[in-house]
């Protein structure tokens, strides 16, 4: 194989993963917000806590409990491996605890205000 064959393909092996984790990450985070919209939870200006306390069991929230923030921890391994090669999935581990911390809180205060949805 020749030089310039070796680096397309290497470039390929790592703009692949790289691209596929961002369009995971945004269709991930796409499916939660539109759910969220047609579920009567979320509106243009953005997420709100409706007056019943209500909060969505269904949907990707069936599978994940914050697909929001795992669309965000996608997306940002995903820059870091188009930017920097596999070694930039280093770039989400600051993201986790933040992520981890808000889901934490967002639990929280469901359990002490929130209901299921039906």
């Amino acid at each position: 194989m020749s030089e310039v064959a070796l680096k397309v393909l290497g470039m390929f092996l790592v703009v692949m993963p790289g691209m596929f984790l961002i369009v995971i990450g945004y269709g991930l985070r796409a499916w939660g917000m539109q759910h969220l919209k047609t579920s009567g939870i979320a509106d243009l200006s953005g997420i709100r806590i409706p007056k019943d306390g209500v909060y969505c069991t269904t949907g990707p929230y069936k599978y994940l409990k914050h697909p929001l923030y795992w669309g965000s921890l996608l997306v940002i391994a995903g820059i870091g491996v188009l930017v920097f090669g596999m070694s930039g999935l280093v770039l989400a581990i600051p993201a986790v605890p933040y992520f981890v911390e808000r889901g934490f809180l967002e639990t929280e205060a469901r359990n002490l205000y929130g209901k299921e949805q039906s």
